[in-house]
């Protein structure tokens, strides 16, 4: 759950630990699993040498294998580490349910699929390549509008929720109002408003609360008239009277007992029992009325991970039992909001590519536990969301609670999908606030976002072994058809130490920049390329012609400083600053390779 306990676990720890993977409850089983990070696989690799011995963590470093799901059991799903040793655990709660007897036919276990790689990155690559070959999972196709909606730089109102203390059942017409009016104010140039937990007036019907936002369809209304897209969160599974309805407790997750189960994150509610043919009846509908009504273009599906275990409670049919409620869940719920509309976007936390078919997007949040130091496990959360863009699942790039870590955040999530922002612009956990320099970051990002959702994307500087510093990189690509069409250098690693700032003989720099294509074509030959500078430096970018540059410098008051640049013997230099003369921070650098033109970007 925090950037604290690290996925990377040397078995010298001789840990004796049972961990329940990508999920969490109240009450949880062992540790406090955190829904950002991967579920349903794990990695190993081995040292071939004792500790400090030469070459221990070059030469004697095995490749890595990746053991994952190539199905969803039936059951919970644990891994138990003991010493050196790991192992995949399923409970089945047989002793508990008694529905595993003899006589007639049951199943146990799960398809397993292991892959190998040169470290556990490529492993997971190679897991989720073969899940592609063996039919199981389907790469994502979208149409262009739907993927307009997965890109687009987004705001959550959740972080000024908290910051106000308006969160869940707080929140009221005016803490949303001046929500809204604080991002428009803002200058800051997102594309799609977020509205978290709890417009609702009770979880489970889907309806705003008339009490607490008694103008929600007017307010809705108004923010598509000043152009943004609308996300809605939602939490479809939760519900907290169930004759509301039309249904009763027999129709929620139950206990040994045959009581209904009552969760108490955020409060207590009941779990609806999806596996029941008039419970799927009943919200599938409720979820077609939703869409209908408020005509959302995302959804930031929560809470899919506080499934209670299978020994706390399980639904009637135990076919659908331990890691397959959620699967029935998104299978009933995302295909009735499909209906309604084919192009809806539904975001998700759990990083597994058993769930490609329902979800469009991935959300790392909630990283309230890494406070302090948010970059650190943002950046380790792209490093393994990043491998899903080969499905064609972008990261939205989401935040902490601070100012301070954002510029970096949005710096790491440029390579792997969309920005995100949950900062608060009445104060936050820092005192920090919206700095015009951290506003101008957001802004010109935003130009360089890539249109496309499926790409290959590679870390550099990445740390694979070190427990604290594992799963980081501090520089990465992008590539499209095996184009590079985006790179973001960090002139040091998160080590200190200088970073590698170049790729290939394609692209170098001496400062940290952000650098995209604005075409489909690659760094090399495309016509308009876009840079965001972290930085006072010089680009320098071999292209395939000597077509001269016609460059526009925006600045955050709206300025232009325009110039045009030479290339010499097919070599783009290109200096850039994060400030003007006059002191104005800089949004992004426009550059323009249409031949013969001379009026410069416009």
């Amino acid at each position: 759950m925090s950037s604290g306990l690290s996925p990377i676990v040397p078995g010298d720890l001789n840990l004796k630990l049972t961990s329940w993977l990508g999920r969490c409850s109240d009450p949880a089983p062992g540790l406090f699993q955190q829904w950002g990070l991967p579920a349903h696989f794990f990695c190993g690799f081995h040292r071939n040498a004792e500790a400090a011995h030469a070459g221990a963590l070059r030469e004697h470093l095995s490749d890595a294998y990746c053991c994952g799901l190539a199905g969803l059991p039936a059951g919970d799903l644990y891994i138990q580490s003991e010493g050196h040793n790991q192992s995949l655990v399923l409970r089945f709660g047989g002793d508990i349910w008694k529905h595993l007897r003899a006589p007639g036919r049951f199943t146990l276990g799960a398809p397993l699929l292991w892959t190998a790689g040169p470290n556990f990155r490529e492993a997971i690559r190679t897991y989720y390549h073969e899940l592609t070959q063996a039919g199981i999972v389907q790469r994502k196709q979208c149409p262009a509008h739907k993927k307009s909606v997965m890109l687009a730089p987004q705001y959550s109102t959740w972080g000024e929720q908290m910051a106000l203390d308006k969160s869940s059942a707080k929140l009221d017409e005016e803490s949303l109002d001046r929500n809204y009016k604080d991002l428009k104010n803002s200058a800051m140039r997102a594309g799609l408003f977020e509205i978290d937990d709890k417009w609702e007036g009770q979880y489970g019907l889907l309806e705003h609360s008339a009490e607490r936002l008694p103008h929600f369809d007017e307010f809705l209304n108004g923010v598509r008239t000043d152009g943004f897209k609308i996300g809605l969160w939602a939490a479809f599974i939760r519900c907290q009277d169930p004759a509301a309805l039309g249904l009763d407790a027999s129709h929620m997750l139950s206990g040994p007992d045959g009581k209904p189960f009552v969760a108490s994150m955020n409060g207590d509610h009941y779990i609806l029992d999806l596996t029941q043919p008039v419970v799927q009846t009943t919200i599938r509908e409720t979820a077609r009325r939703f869409a209908r009504r408020y005509k959302p273009d995302l959804i930031k599906f929560d809470f899919g991970y506080e499934l209670p275990p299978i020994e706390v409670a399980a639904p009637k049919d135990m076919r659908w039992a331990g890691r397959k409620p959620l699967l029935k869940a998104v299978e009933v719920v995302v295909g009735a909001l499909r209906e309604e509309n084919p192009n809806i976007v539904v975001m998700y936390y759990n990083l597994s590519p058993l769930f490609v078919d329902y979800i469009d997007q991935h959300s790392p949040d909630d990283p309230y536990v890494a406070a302090g130091e948010y970059w650190v496990e943002f950046n380790r959360r792209f490093f393994f969301s990043s491998v899903m863009c080969e499905l064609g699942v972008p990261t939205y790039g989401s935040c902490g609670y601070d100012w301070v870590s954002a510029p970096d955040i949005w710096f790491d999530s440029m390579a792997c999908g969309t920005l995100g922002s949950m900062q608060s612009f009445v104060g936050d956990e820092q005192n920090s606030g919206p700095t015009p320099e951290a506003i101008a970051k957001y802004n010109g990002l935003t130009r360089l976002v890539r249109q496309e959702i499926t790409a290959t994307v590679l870390p550099l500087d990445a740390e694979y072994v070190a427990p604290q510093t594992g799963a980081h990189a501090s520089s990465w690509i992008r590539l499209e058809d095996g184009k590079v069409v985006l790179a973001a250098f960090r002139e040091y690693r998160l080590d200190g130490r200088k970073g590698v700032c170049h790729y290939a003989d394609l692209v170098s720099t001496n400062a940290s920049v952000v650098l995209a294509s604005r075409t489909a074509d690659g760094l090399a030959r495309t016509s308009r390329l876009g840079l965001v500078p972290y930085g006072d430096g010089e680009l320098r970018l071999r292209r395939e012609t000597d077509v001269p540059a016609n460059v526009a410098e925006h600045l955050l008051d709206g300025n232009v400083n325009r110039r045009r640049v030479s290339l010499s013997k097919g070599e783009l230099r290109l200096s850039f600053r994060e400030h003007a003369e006059s002191g104005k921070p800089v949004e992004w650098v426009e550059v323009d390779f249409t031949a013969g033109s001379d009026r410069g970007p416009q």
